[in-house]
């Protein structure tokens, strides 16, 4: 054991933030500085992603890289929990680094506000330990799928379709790919969720 692992890296601050979660057993100060070490990749932050995004703030993990091309629209704000009336217009990667900064000033939060492309990725997904797919379309969930596969980068794919959802983790080759699961034949087979005419 290094001596380093007897020393913890986290101020007293971050011990008083996170201290609910350094009770649970088999977590303390490694775990915790771990988290704080990491790099999470959330590609889509709308009903999905903003969820996803403020959990990791709050738990601690070190830096989030949020990316979405999209601008809030009213009628995202029944389901997309980071956002005010006040964002409607702007751009949600934007306006979620500044909430999760709010949240949790003392992470790394990078606003992405592109559209996740075989030419785009690499810089996208820069030095992220995961992926997290939020999308809302197949296109971009299979450059991030083969861009984990050929980097060696674990990711979890969810997904929501009405009132049906999806959630798996991904790291070939200990698992299947998302592309594995869900290709584009087998998606052409589903029959879309529709919502019942009044």
């Amino acid at each position: 054991m290094d001596l380093q692992d007897d020393i913890s890296m986290l101020t007293d601050q971050e011990r008083d933030r996170y201290g609910r979660q350094l009770l649970f057993p088999d977590w303390g100060d490694l775990r915790q500085e771990r988290l704080k070490r990491s790099s999470v990749f959330i590609a889509g932050v709308g009903g999905l992603g903003s969820p996803v995004a403020l959990y990791l703030a709050a738990a601690g993990v070190g830096s989030l890289r949020l990316c979405d091309s999209g601008r809030l629209e009213q009628s995202n704000l029944n389901r997309q929990v980071l956002y005010v009336s006040d964002d409607i217009g702007l751009l949600k990667a934007e306006i979620s680094k500044m909430h999760i900064y709010r949240l949790n000033p003392d992470i790394e939060t990078v606003a992405l506000p592109e559209t996740i492309q075989e030419n785009t990725v690499v810089e996208l997904v820069g030095e992220a330990d995961l992926i997290v797919d939020c999308l809302d379309n197949f296109t971009s969930r299979y450059v991030l799928n083969r861009y984990s596969v050929q980097r060696g980068i674990p990711m979890i794919y969810a997904g929501i379709s009405g009132w049906a959802g999806q959630l798996t983790f991904l790291s070939p080759p200990e698992t299947p790919c998302l592309e594995c699961l869900l290709s584009e034949q087998h998606l052409e087979s589903l029959v879309p969720w529709k919502l019942p005419k009044r």
